[in-house]
């Protein structure tokens, strides 16, 4: 069963309207899980979010999924994002949540580039998420300028650098088109190190990766799982996203709600 979500916007730091959707169960066990998609996808991350967050409601958690700047109904340019853009997105949230919804518990599952900003406000705020669960996530830019994916050899690598440096973007594809990587942002890129901000989270935090994905590397979550002893749930086969195989989906989906419950009920 659909949930019946309440469509919202919200304006962010930079003045732009953000869209979401809301669910707080009849039965809600206090905690709101703010869903964070990848670059270039939108608040239904292929329709993937959206299962999950029935699932969550099932359980008794509020949820918020919506779309970051330049991202499908939300307001602003693609050419106008920055990495802190993100970042200061995911403030915005928050600061909505507690003001206009009044939430006093929060958690949040980040998916794929979402992890970064995800990873770099908790920095900022190492006690504000009661748990973060990071999907296939961008712990490294580091592997986005030296790929060693198959889609990060195609979109990614010295092109990035070499076009924005020239024309002051780089083109990559996405869910919903064209999407452009400024100068700027590829700056911030190479200046901050997401991964290093999971020594200074205070939250319980669960990484969930495919060994197969072709976007993200899976060695990037071994690492610093290992790094930082996190756990880290592997989903044999799986790709990024978890969209080509249910079964991939509901074991990641699975292993979240598993790991809500255990911190947050």
């Amino acid at each position: 069963m659909a949930l019946e979500e309440e469509k919202v916007f919200l304006v962010n730091t930079e003045g732009k309207k953000l869209c979401g959707l809301f669910h707080e169960p009849k039965k809600s066990n206090g905690t709101c899980v703010i869903l964070c998609h990848g670059i270039t996808s939108n608040k239904d991350e292929c329709g993937v979010f959206i299962d999950v967050a029935n699932e969550l409601a099932e359980r008794g958690f509020s949820t918020f999924r919506f779309d970051f700047t330049a991202h499908g109904e939300s307001e602003g340019e693609s050419k106008e994002v920055t990495l802190y853009t993100f970042v200061r997105d995911i403030e915005s949230v928050v600061h909505f949540l507690k003001e206009e919804k009044h939430a006093t518990s929060l958690a949040t599952l980040s998916a794929s580039f979402a992890g970064a900003p995800t990873l770099l406000y908790a920095g900022e705020n190492p006690d504000l998420f009661q748990a973060i669960v990071l999907w296939n996530p961008r712990l490294d830019f580091e592997t986005l300028f030296h790929p060693i994916t198959e889609m990060g050899k195609k979109n990614w690598g010295q092109q990035v650098i070499d076009n924005a440096s020239k024309t002051g973007f780089h083109e990559i594809q996405g869910d919903e088109g064209s999407f452009f990587i400024s100068q700027k942002f590829v700056e911030d890129m190479q200046k901050y190190t997401p991964w290093q901000m999971l020594d200074r989270i205070a939250s319980p935090v669960l990484i969930v990766h495919g060994d197969a994905d072709t976007f993200v590397p899976y060695s990037d979550s071994v690492k610093y799982s290992k790094m930082f002893d996190l756990p880290l749930v592997t989903i044999s086969g799986g790709e990024h996203g978890f969209i080509d195989n249910y079964t991939h989906e509901l074991q990641a989906t699975h292993a979240t709600i598993d790991f809500f419950q255990k911190y947050l009920v």
